[in-house]
């Protein structure tokens, strides 16, 4: 196999599960991210679970990525370098390679906190019925010092009927055969394909664990995508808020009437009042706004 076609997988190496220790595959999709994508490694490397598997999958970048991943090439699973079809394209071709007993993804330039994967475990052991979970998310700026943090609000069953589903991407786990049920990624969203994704767990009947803990960094820089949306609530991308409205009116309830609008913003409100995690997360965003995330977790 060519250097550019990378690492692939051996099925004799195949990492082992089991109900103790449960194998978890993180899978890492990027394209010309090589300045942020050593962090992102690093951060999966340092992890205090270790039975994890870590697939990436380049879309046959032209900065240093694929210098990088030959570098960590005996920590890496199985990478592979080669054209595709967009980001939901190459998930999709990356969690077909997954063999974890739960599967999550962390964007290139994102990172995540060393006790994450060992806090999902230890939830998702106690409560092995459920096939999705989720947790907190810390949003950084390029330097990683934090913007603000966010635990999701209780009430998720009356928010969904409401049209609000408050999941976060990078701190969110689910099983192989959910994803594969739901159909995997919609190849032709290239913004909003999670949120999709988690209204369809959702439509199935399938409800996600909230871990009460911060799992990941969420950088926010000038090549992100969603930057501006997630930090001033403006969406300035036409083609992503096309995405937005397309999703809104596809799940969401008596779209457009803005007086339902504003009693679902109301009860959301009500919901993140009553929510201990959440207004933890508010307290704590007042507390290290502008502190390095790297001090304040203690990331090496």
């Amino acid at each position: 196999m060519t250097k550019d076609k990378g690492k692939l997988p051996v099925d004799e190496n195949f990492k082992k599960s089991s109900e103790e220790n449960p194998l978890i595959s993180i899978l890492i999709v990027t394209y010309n991210a090589g300045k942020y994508l050593e962090e992102a490694l690093h951060s999966v490397f340092y992890q205090t679970y270790k039975n994890i598997e870590l697939i990436v999958v380049d879309g046959n970048s032209q900065d240093n990525t694929k210098e990088i991943l030959d570098k960590y090439n005996e920590k890496i699973d199985y990478w592979i370098s080669e054209p595709d079809a967009g980001q939901s394209n190459a998930f999709n071709k990356g969690f077909s390679l997954c063999n974890g007993a739960l599967l999550t993804w962390l964007n290139s330039d994102e990172l995540f906190l060393p006790d994450a994967i060992e806090s999902v475990v230890r939830a998702f052991k106690k409560n092995s019925r459920y096939n999705w979970f989720t947790a907190g998310i810390v949003f950084t700026d390029e330097k990683l010092n934090i913007i603000k943090m966010r635990k999701g609000e209780g009430g998720a069953r009356v928010l969904k009927n409401l049209g609000i589903l408050n999941v976060y991407g990078s701190s969110t786990f689910f099983t192989k055969n959910l994803f594969f049920q739901a159909g995997g990624m919609d190849e032709d969203l290239h913004y909003t394909m999670d949120t999709d994704l988690w209204w369809r767990f959702s439509n199935m009947n399938e409800e996600f664990f909230r871990v009460k803990n911060y799992l990941c960094l969420y950088r926010l820089h000038e090549g992100s995508k969603t930057a501006g949306h997630v930090v001033t609530g403006v969406n300035r991308n036409p083609k992503h808020q096309s995405e937005v409205d397309r999703l809104a009116k596809k799940y969401g309830s008596q779209y457009g009437d803005k007086s339902y609008l504003i009693m679902t913003k109301l009860i959301r409100n009500i919901f993140r009042l009553l929510s201990f995690s959440y207004m933890q997360s508010v307290f704590d965003s007042i507390q290290f706004k502008g502190k390095s995330s790297l001090e304040v977790f203690r990331i090496k």
